[in-house]
């Protein structure tokens, strides 16, 4: 099985590097830096080309990532580096696995029902917005070429190598970790999915084989407050840490899933709780450290 990974040197794609690194289905794993192929400036795309070897699979995880801004700038270029992929795409691509967000069904956006596949989408931010044309765009370029199309609409994922500070379980652990007051907004009672990084690369890898494409929501259905990531680092700790309580400056909304698709498809997969996954976050930390 030959790969071609997209963004490896982030915190999706190093996971999945190290993770398919050790399996031997994995016949060849290639890599694209951005000092060699810039896919956010203009390239000669059919250097790009060339180097996707016959029946490859694509992992494609490369983008800049809303908590580095949301406004038009990051838009236009998350547009060019999915533009210069799909420009580079070829007969010689069996497959893409496209890493998309949940954040197509709004942000800031309360659902009637649980969020499933089908669910109204509300394109509110830039970010949501750039990630729903690059979906419109491969799903597109990949009916003509023929070439099977999975899109992975992911939540909040925390992991040790997340380094970009965002609200929720990476901050709240490092900041717990180092000794700094924890960060909460109002009560810290909305709801969210938070999905631990090893349910990704696990996922990704089960989806090399799988014969299904379209879209999925990478999602356990089971949501969490803000407040329990809290609760959880006192309990396993065994101490009651410093809250830094602030006004809450939006309006509540509580983000819940159906995971019926991703459970059905991926054979009955088994998330990791928000427990088990801040356990193994630990344990990865003081493995490094």
């Amino acid at each position: 099985m030959h790969i071609s990974l997209f963004g490896h040197t982030g915190f999706f794609g190093s996971e999945i590097y190290k993770y398919l690194k050790t399996k031997k289905k994995i016949s060849s794993l290639s890599t694209f830096s951005s000092k060699e192929f810039d896919l956010s400036k203009e390239i000669d795309v059919g250097n790009l080309s060339k180097k996707y070897k016959k029946n490859c699979t694509i992992i494609f995880c490369s983008g800049i990532k809303k908590q580095f801004g949301d406004n038009l700038n990051i838009f236009d270029l998350n547009q060019k580096i999915i533009t210069n992929f799909t420009k580079s795409l070829n007969t010689n691509v069996k497959k893409i696995i496209y890493f998309s967000s949940a954040s197509v069904y709004g942000e800031d956006v309360s659902h009637k029902k649980k969020i499933n596949e089908n669910t109204d989408l509300y394109l509110k931010s830039y970010y949501g917005l750039s990630k729903f044309i690059s979906e419109k765009i491969l799903e597109k370029a990949a009916k003509e070429l023929g070439i099977k199309l999975i899109i992975f609409r992911i939540p909040l994922v925390y992991g040790v190598g997340d380094s970009t500070k965002g609200y929720g379980p990476s901050d709240f652990i490092n900041s717990f970790i180092d000794n700094r007051p924890i960060t909460l907004w109002g009560k810290g009672d909305e709801n969210r999915e938070f999905i631990y990084i090893l349910d990704i690369v696990k996922l990704t890898y089960k989806f090399l084989n799988n014969k299904s494409e379209g879209i999925f929501n990478i999602v356990s259905g089971k949501s969490y407050t803000f407040f329990s990531i809290i609760k959880i680092l006192n309990k396993i700790f065994s101490i009651n840490y410093k809250i830094n309580y602030k006004k809450r400056t939006k309006k509540k909304v509580d983000h819940k899933f159906n995971n019926k698709k991703i459970i059905k498809v991926s054979n009955g997969y088994k998330f990791h709780t928000l427990e088990e996954g801040i356990i193994k976050f630990i344990k990865s930390y003081e493995k490094r450290n």
